[in-house]
């Protein structure tokens, strides 16, 4: 859209199809105006509220210029304005989800993220370390890819953990991954509602979540997961030896996990959406 070029085949695209509606996913500064040429309501569809290539915080300012704005979470929906704002959760199909408890002496920690600065995964590794030194019986599982991936192996190497945590890479089945897991943790700087922490509920995780941006909206603190204030490395260390301690406890809170999952359903993130098309229409 930056180039000229490129604006003027949008804008006959959306003529040409006759569009009513442009409903976007990344806040652009030209798309906006490129669609009202057309006559186009738009929408602007928010997930974060970080930059995940610079670790700053998003301005929100240019968002009176969309007609409505979807929020991931209330936190990002105080943060915009236009004429509708409506926060639109996530959604998860529960059923698509499985749960098997383990017997098996070791515990697995697990994460699947996106290997950047905002997901603090290098917060992880150094609390894992803490903990590993008095139970070598617990293991860490990242899943994910990024810039931080050759820092995150040389950070594992540096706190002589390599043998314990294991790189999964970037997966397209985390489907099948989260059943492996004891429990989930996601340490991240900011998270706009928190997707990832979301599927690990429905799969019946525990979660250990930073107490950040929307993941505060999805995950009550010793009802169905637990928080620790971000780049905390003891509190994060504490709360996973909490879990790996008690099982009741960890298992308790991955069945109220699941069920908290449950209020997140493709019907009621439809139902929102739709309500904001037909304003618009």
């Amino acid at each position: 859209i930056k180039q000229p070029g490129n604006a003027l085949a949008f804008l006959s695209y959306l003529h040409s199809n006759r569009i009513d509606i442009v409903h976007q996913h990344i806040l652009s500064r030209s798309l906006p105006w490129i669609a009202r040429l057309a006559s186009c309501k738009t929408i602007l569809h928010v997930h974060g509220g970080i930059d995940e290539g610079t670790g700053r915080e998003l301005s929100f300012k240019s968002t009176w210029k969309f007609d409505a704005v979807l929020a991931t979470s209330n936190w990002i929906r105080q943060r915009v304005r236009a004429p509708i704002v409506r926060t639109v959760y996530p959604s998860v199909q529960l059923n698509a989800f499985e749960r098997e408890y383990h017997t098996r002496e070791e515990f697995i920690f697990g994460t699947a993220a996106r290997l950047e600065p905002v997901k603090n995964i290098s917060l992880l590794i150094r609390a894992f370390a803490k903990l590993v030194k008095t139970d070598p019986s617990v293991r860490l599982q990242i899943a994910g890819d990024g810039a931080e991936f050759a820092a995150l192996v040389d950070l594992t190497r540096a706190l002589r953990v390599e043998e314990y945590v294991r790189f999964l890479g970037w997966r397209t089945d985390v489907l099948k991954v989260l059943p492996n897991w004891h429990c989930f943790v996601l340490p991240s700087l900011s998270e706009g509602f928190g997707l990832a922490a979301l599927e690990a509920m429905a799969a019946g995780l525990p979660v250990i979540a930073s107490c950040v941006g929307g993941l505060r909206e999805l995950i009550a603190h010793r009802s169905n997961g637990l928080l620790v204030a971000p780049n905390d490395v003891d509190g994060l260390t504490s709360a996973m030896k909490e879990l790996r301690t008690h099982t009741e406890l960890c298992e308790a809170l991955g069945r109220a996990a699941r069920r908290r999952a449950a209020d997140f359903s493709p019907q009621r993130q439809l139902e929102v959406i739709e309500e904001v098309y037909r304003a618009l229409a």
